[in-house]
């Protein structure tokens, strides 16, 4: 049986940044779901599983933070990342364990840190002793 092929969604309401990291991620072998909304997103996320979420901050209706904020707290295992062309320390309210990303936005840095994540997150816990 072929293992499952990683899934990403972009949600990013402009579209044309979606399409692009769609090519690139596909190139990687990643299935890619594109969507413009926070809440078409979640609509998405409740139907199947993703490895991975980027989503634009700035957006009409959910904002990214808020979006990030609920995949946090109803799919866990999906990493989160957010981009923004604004500065960092601009950016408040991240929840714990989302990556902020500066645009314009590297696929192959945001492959690497997922790779480093999931290698992190299947280390076996270490020893306990007595």
């Amino acid at each position: 049986m072929a293992a499952r092929e990683n899934q990403v969604m972009v949600v990013d309401d402009s579209g044309a940044l979606g399409f692009t990291m769609s090519l690139e991620f596909r190139a990687a072998g990643w299935g890619v779901f594109c969507c413009g909304s926070g809440e078409e997103a979640l609509k998405k996320l409740d139907d199947a599983p993703f490895d991975l979420l980027i989503t634009d901050i700035q957006m009409p209706g959910m904002s990214g933070i808020e979006l990030a904020h609920k995949v946090r707290d109803h799919h866990p295992r999906t990493m989160v990342l957010v981009m923004s062309g604004l500065p960092r320390e601009e950016v408040k309210g991240l929840p714990v364990n989302v990556a902020f990303l500066p645009k314009p936005v590297d696929v192959k840095k945001i492959l690497k840190a997922y790779e480093q994540q999931e290698s992190s997150r299947n280390m076996p816990p270490p020893p306990v002793t007595s």
